[in-house]
Formats: C-alpha cells, structure tokens, sequence
C-alpha cells in the first residue's frame, strides 16, 4: 500500500535549495545521478522533497564528497542505507502484523 504523502513536510526544489544552500542545477544533479529521491502526488508534473530527509541526504552527500566518493560508491552506499531501512520496516510489519 502506498504510504501517503505528508503535505507539512514536502517541499519545492526552490525552497529546498535556499535552506540547504545548495544551488538548484546541484540539486538536480542529484536527482539524476539517484542520489537524491523526490515524491510526487498522484499524476501532478511538479516534484516534492521530504524536507526533512532530503536535507540529512544533501549533508551525507556533501560529506561523502569531500572523502572522495564517486558518483558509483555513493549510490552504492545509499542503496545500502535504504535497503537497510525498508528490511527494518518489513522486520517490524512482520512481528507485529501492523506497521509502527
């Protein structure tokens, strides 16, 4: 089941870019490297980010830069991280038969 989308929560690119200080060609950089997830709601053209962690996202990325990761070992890396995540969730869907 798709989770719904949290309004509060999403914001722009525009706005994402002026809180990170990251500019918006760099931002979409990301988008199409797959760094960088966005949401969009239902069949709508525009693009929402979770505020929340597309700026914990932009922070890793920016770290991960400056230890010299590629492109490649990031995207290996964050595909680790959300593997990780989404087989926590399952964990917890699974032993208590309803998500927390």
């Amino acid at each position: 089941m798709k989770e719904k989308i949290n309004k509060k929560k999403l914001i722009r690119i525009e706005e994402l870019s002026e809180i990170s200080k990251v500019k918006l060609n760099i931002i979409s950089r990301y988008v199409r490297q797959k760094l960088l997830a966005y949401e969009k709601e239902d069949n709508r053209p525009k693009r929402y980010y979770n505020k929340d962690k597309a700026l914990k996202r932009l922070k890793k990325i920016k770290e991960l830069e400056k230890e010299g990761f590629t492109v490649k070992e990031m995207q290996n890396y964050f595909w680790k991280e959300d593997y990780d995540l989404n087989l926590r969730e399952l964990v917890i869907v699974n032993e208590s038969g309803k998500r927390k």
